[in-house]
C-alpha cells in the first residue's frame, strides 16, 4: 500500500510502515497551447508539451537514493467559453479531459542488479477545469511562439 502526503509516498506492507518513502521530482518544460474558436465565445483548446522527465527517489531514514526515472506526457483537450465583456479583456471558463501517459520507465542499475525487475506506472484519465482571462495588448515588444495552419 502507498500513502501519499505532499508529493511523497509512504510504503506500507502488511500494515507495517518500514520508514521508506518515495518521492517524484518536478520538471518544467516547454508547453504548447492550441486554441481554435468556433465563434466569438466558444473555443476548443489542446494543451501539449515536450516530455517531462522525473526522478523517482527512495528515502530511508536520512539516506536517499535514485530508484528509477520516467518520462511523462499529459495532453489535455478542453472546451472553453469566453465571456463577451465589450473590451479586450475576455475571462473564460472551460472543462476538459486529460490523459497522462508514462513511458521510458527504467530502474537504476543499483536496483536492477539487486533483483528488482520492473517499474510500473499507470496511465490515467482525469477531468480538468480551466478558469482564466485573456487579453490582447498591442505593444512595441511582443514575444510569442505561434503555429498556424490555414485551411
Amino acid at each position: 500500500m502507498v500513502s501519499t502526503e505532499r508529493g511523497q509516498f509512504t510504503i506500507i506492507s502488511s500494515g507495517v510502515d518500514f520508514g521508506l518513502v518515495l518521492s517524484v521530482g518536478d520538471d518544467t518544460l516547454l508547453g504548447f497551447n492550441f486554441v481554435d474558436f468556433f465563434d466569438s465565445n466558444w473555443a476548443i483548446e489542446l494543451l501539449a508539451a515536450t516530455p517531462f522527465y522525473h526522478d523517482i527517489e527512495l528515502h530511508a531514514a536520512v539516506a536517499m537514493t535514485l530508484l528509477a526515472d520516467t518520462k511523462q506526457l499529459l495532453p489535455t483537450l478542453s472546451a472553453l467559453y469566453y465571456f463577451n465583456t465589450g473590451s479586450v479583456f475576455k475571462p473564460y471558463v472551460g472543462v476538459g479531459i486529460n490523459y497522462t501517459v508514462f513511458f521510458d520507465n527504467s530502474l537504476t542499475s543499483n536496483y536492477s542488479d539487486a533483483g528488482f525487475s520492473d517499474t510500473e506506472l499507470e496511465n490515467s484519465f482525469a477531468v480538468v477545469d480551466n478558469i482564466g482571462s485573456a487579453s490582447v495588448d498591442v505593444n512595441p515588444m511582443v514575444y510569442s511562439v505561434m503555429l498556424g495552419y490555414k485551411f
